[in-house]
């Protein structure tokens, strides 16, 4: 049995990271936007990204970030994407909003292959923007939870890019399907009711050692959500991982654990901070 952590609203986090000091509360902060940076030339209609820079700040952290939608729509300007850009950019951490390629125009792997290429470019390029490349997180929400996962445990994505999952110094997933996603069922003629592990599930990598991982959900989250993020921590956590936890975010639904009317959920940022300041790359 696994022990899920939920976070009550009395909870309050001041949490000093490396340089400078970050609140529990995201207020106002300086910080700048470069949009509509193509990541990846085989496609730069879909794969372009924004750059959420904190002002002033040198060697900043860096959370690249993955919007929902179930494969098939969102975007890097859709509110709950730009949520997460001002509520971290506004406190000294920057944020990669990325946009890629989606279901029906693109087939499994293709999304899965456009993050790839994103978590490259940055690794590349966020020092030439002031960031610390041996400072960044990957995390994202629904849809890009689960890209996320399958990002952290199947090295193969990044490894065609000439990197790995070890690169980066954590993985956030919010809010993921860890089964094959319902739209790669849908492309394949699988019923989107059942469970299904197979290579597009992220539950199929969880016998290989992987990186530090914070699995987040809703407690009223999609129906099943929170019982497979349970399953597959425990599974990851059975096969000797370090570094692997889950938390349950109280009094929130698959939409309020990221914002409320485009300000960010307090304590998603409270429990992404605490994540950052733990671990040995900061």
């Amino acid at each position: 049995m696994i022990n899920i952590l939920k976070i009550f609203l009395c909870l309050t986090i001041h949490q000093t990271i490396g340089p400078f000091s970050l609140a529990a509360d995201p207020g106002e902060g300086s910080y700048s936007i470069v949009r509509d940076i193509t990541y990846h030339q085989e496609d730069t209609i879909n794969c372009r990204l924004d750059l959420y820079i904190p002002e002033i700040i040198n060697n900043y952290m860096t959370l690249i970030w993955f919007h929902g939608g179930s494969l098939k729509e969102g975007s890097r300007t859709r509110i709950d994407a730009t949520a997460i850009g001002h509520g971290f950019g506004s406190k000294g951490i920057a944020v990669v909003i990325v946009d890629y390629s989606m279901y029906p125009d693109a087939r499994f792997p293709d999304f899965l292959e456009d993050a790839a290429a994103s978590v490259k470019w940055v690794l590349e390029h966020i020092e030439d923007y002031g960031g610390d490349p041996d400072r960044i997180f990957v995390g994202g929400h629904s849809a890009g939870g689960y890209i996320t996962t399958m990002l952290a445990l199947d090295r193969g994505y990044l490894n065609a890019f000439g990197t790995k999952p070890g690169k980066i110094c954590g993985y956030i997933p919010v809010s993921g399907q860890m089964d094959c996603h319902t739209s790669v069922k849908e492309e394949w003629g699988l019923d989107p009711k059942e469970m299904i592990v197979n290579r597009a599930a992220p539950l199929f990598y969880v016998t290989d050692p992987v990186p530090p991982i914070i699995f987040v959900y809703a407690e009223n989250d999609s129906p099943g959500r929170g019982k497979i993020n349970q399953q597959i921590t425990s599974l990851l956590i059975k096969n000797q991982n370090e570094n692997i936890s889950i938390i349950e975010i109280p009094d929130s639904n698959h939409s309020t654990i990221i914002h409320s009317e485009g300000e960010i959920n307090h304590l998603l940022y409270q429990i992404i901070v605490n994540f950052m300041g733990e671990l040995s790359c900061l």
